[in-house]
This record gives structure tokens, sequence and C-alpha cells, in this order.
């Protein structure tokens, strides 16, 4: 997410420019996809594939999660909400599995937004 907004937005800021929680980037991310550049079309449908899978929930479940595997119970994870009460959200590997597989999805559909400029948002830039 980070790398593909610097890339559209054409700033040579690094990554403290875009250091920001997940809905910000997807802010970000939306902000490019209405302006006038070839890939915003496919930056859009992307981006609602990502809502329509809830990746942001699942990603956020995953990692601010306590997990403990009980044998015969599953896996259970304590999720304290941002400005909520917390939840048990009872699950299993299969679904965490699936949470990943989701969010690797995601991150490859954006990594071909990237097109011929992968080096420039792969590599670190040379300081001078």
């Amino acid at each position: 997410m980070k790398r593909l907004i610097l890339l559209l937005k054409g700033d040579e800021g690094g990554f403290s420019v875009v250091d920001k929680t997940w809905t910000d980037l997807h802010k970000l991310l939306v902000t490019q996809s209405r302006r006038s550049i070839p890939q915003a079309a496919a930056l859009a449908e992307v981006l609602k594939w990502g809502d329509d899978h809830e990746l942001k929930r699942r990603r956020d479940d995953a990692v601010h999660a306590s997990w403990w595997n009980w044998d015969g119970v599953g896996v259970i994870r304590s999720r304290f909400f941002r400005k909520q009460d917390g939840a048990s959200i009872v699950g299993s590997f299969e679904g965490l599995e699936e949470d990943a597989r989701l969010l690797f999805e995601y991150a490859q559909k954006l990594d071909v937004l990237l097109g011929a400029d992968w080096p420039q948002a792969r590599l670190p830039r040379q300081s001078s």
C-alpha cells in the first residue's frame, strides 16, 4: 500500500510520508483511484475487492488479537477494538489461513498496479 501510494503520487519523500494506519492508507489509495491516471480504474477495482472481502477486519483480527490454541476447542483469539469493548473470536487455523491467503492475494493485486515501475517502488532510494 505504501509503495504504491508513493509511486502513484510521484512522491520522493520516502516512507515517512506514508507512515499511516491501514485506514489512512486506504483513503489515500481511494484518492489515487479517483485521479486521471492510467491505474485508476484497476485500482478502484482492487480496492472494492478488498472491501468486499473485509480485508481490513481480517488483517486487524489477525494482528491485534491475542491467540490461544486449545486442544478440542479450537483457536480462540481475544481482541480489544479501538473505542469499543473487547471480543472473543472463536475460529480455526483454516480460517486464519484463509485470511492470510486473501491478504496475500490483495498484496499481489496491488503489486500488479506497479507495472514496469516495480523496481522504483521495491528498491531503496540512493542516499546523496
